[in-house]
């Protein structure tokens, strides 16, 4: 270390100062010990945070479900099922009104026709639900 009677950084006063080869500023003793607890407390903080981070790395890689990505992806194939869901229920309605409305009542035909309607969107629906699970 080279000592000249120089500003100090930290306090700004002519002082016997020494440099700091990491940041080149100039602190006297009382402030050089300061700057030295304050770069080992930095330095503490970046070491607990990385062993935090491969302590968190390492809970993914043993077990990836309970990652909070993992997380946020199940959540959102719940989310988009049940709006799904409600979809396919508020369809069915419309659709059973639709027919309802539509269809005469005294008419064989026209009853086959609801029927067989009818039967092909229950299988559509089936296929859904079993889909889903």
């Amino acid at each position: 270390m080279t000592t000249n009677k120089t500003q100090c950084f930290l306090c700004e006063k002519p002082k016997f100062t020494y440099s700091c080869r990491g940041c080149s500023n100039e602190f006297c003793f009382d402030d050089l010990t300061k700057h030295r607890q304050d770069l080992t407390e930095e330095f503490n903080t970046i070491i607990n945070n990385y062993d935090q981070f491969r302590e968190n790395l390492q809970q993914t890689k043993t077990n990836p479900q309970n990652s909070s990505l993992f997380i946020q992806i199940d959540q959102w194939e719940k989310n988009s099922i049940e709006i799904i869901r409600q979809t396919l229920l508020k369809e069915n309605k419309e659709f059973l009104v639709d027919i309802e409305e539509k269809s005469p009542k005294n008419s064989t035909i026209h009853r086959k026709s609801f029927l067989n309607k009818a039967r092909k969107h229950l299988s559509r629906e089936s296929q859904c639900n079993q889909q889903e699970n």
